[in-house]
């Protein structure tokens, strides 16, 4: 009945900002609710991570903030991002609440 779908995933990179930001809000996460709610949105946040790799052109352009970024929210962070041939490299992971200006953006693509 349906053909055959190849899904082709993506490699993720973290930038080291990213990274940063990744730990920080796990360790926030972790003060404020606990060990159970953390494992739940890191779960969460990886799945949404996948769907990335999946499909990376889901997230919305913002060539506003640097040609070649894309954005997409995960639970109430958004994940900021490149396509680099086979790579989704993540900028930043922001709360949907921070201010967009509030961080540095790399140069060029792939900086």
């Amino acid at each position: 009945m349906w053909g055959e779908t190849e899904v082709h995933q993506r490699r993720i990179i973290l930038s080291q900002d990213a990274e940063n930001e990744y730990k920080n809000l796990l360790y926030f996460s972790y003060r404020r609710w606990g060990w159970e709610h953390q494992q739940s949105f890191r779960t969460k946040f990886q799945a949404g991570l996948n769907t990335l790799a999946n499909a990376p052109y889901i997230g919305k352009s913002r060539d506003d903030l640097l040609p070649g970024i894309r954005s997409f929210p995960i639970s109430i962070y958004v994940v900021y991002y490149q396509i680099i041939d086979e790579t989704l490299r993540v900028i930043h992971i922001l709360s949907d609440r921070q201010n967009e200006e509030s961080v540095e953006w790399p140069g060029e693509i792939g900086e």
